[in-house]
């Protein structure tokens, strides 16, 4: 498994590290990261968002906030300080974020050099609106870049797993994404279509609604993809969604088919 790491200033993703493999111990696994740029003056607090790299497939796992004058102080004593990371996912792994700076002084303020990526507010409702503005945007003719998918992921994933609204975002995020992949036939949006139901689910969004959402992102995947665990999690899920769903429900026999579909996949 591999690690790497961004740096998000003003709400832009201003660079972003090498995936790097991890050095083990008996203890512990390290990984170094390294961030090669200057950070402005005038950025009172920045980001750090740890990513996970394995088997392909790439996953948020946790993030820190860090005072500008924090990394200031302890850059001048020169020693890293250590900082708990925020899990995106409360059953994620725990790790140990270990900071250090190197403090340059310069007759004018630095800024920061390279392409920037925009991230956006974390604000649920900002996180909203966006979304709300990628689906009027999205289309045949109007694809949206992967990228700006995967950033919304993030940005949604950064709001609090307590946050009622975040299991609401990451499951339209995830219809956007299925949406989408319908017509661009990326793997990797299918990916993220399936990851933002099941970050959904674990958020508590498991109503019928919700569970049939995951299981028709599983059956695409595994149709996609040949993978016989997508296909037996399918059914277990499709299942419950039609246990969920009370006879008369106009989305009932849509549920069925979608079960009959994924037990006839099975066989």
């Amino acid at each position: 498994m591999q690690m790497f790491a961004q740096l998000i200033v003003d709400e832009t993703i201003v660079q972003q590290t090498t995936p790097v493999d991890g050095v083990h111990t008996q203890q512990s696994t390290t990984w170094k990261l390294k961030f090669e740029c200057d950070i402005p003056q005038n950025a009172s607090t920045f980001w750090i968002a740890i990513m996970r790299k394995a088997q392909g497939i790439i996953r948020l796992i946790g993030f820190t906030e860090i005072a500008h004058g924090e990394g200031l102080s302890f850059g001048e004593e020169r020693k890293p300080f250590h900082l708990p990371v925020v899990k995106v996912n409360p059953d994620g792994p725990l790790l140990n974020l270990a900071v250090a700076f190197s403090i340059t002084i310069s007759p004018q303020a630095p800024g920061i050099d390279g392409p920037r990526i925009q991230f956006g507010s974390l604000n649920a409702q900002a996180v909203f609106t966006s979304l709300i503005q990628m689906f009027g945007d999205a289309g045949s003719e109007n694809l949206q870049d992967p990228k700006e998918l995967w950033i919304m992921y993030e940005r949604v994933l950064r709001l609090s797993h307590l946050n009622e609204k975040r299991g609401r975002l990451l499951n339209l995020l995830g219809d956007l994404c299925l949406e989408q992949w319908k017509v661009s036939h990326i793997s990797d949006t299918l990916n993220q279509a399936v990851w933002a139901y099941e970050d959904a689910v674990r958020d508590g969004l498991t109503n019928a609604g919700s569970l049939h959402d995951l299981g028709v992102g599983l059956l695409h995947r595994s149709k996609e993809l040949g993978d016989i665990g997508d296909i037996n999690r399918c059914v277990w899920v499709m299942q419950d969604a039609v246990r969920q769903t009370p006879d008369g429900h106009p989305d009932k026999l849509s549920r069925l088919n979608t079960l009959g579909g994924s037990l006839f996949s099975s066989v």
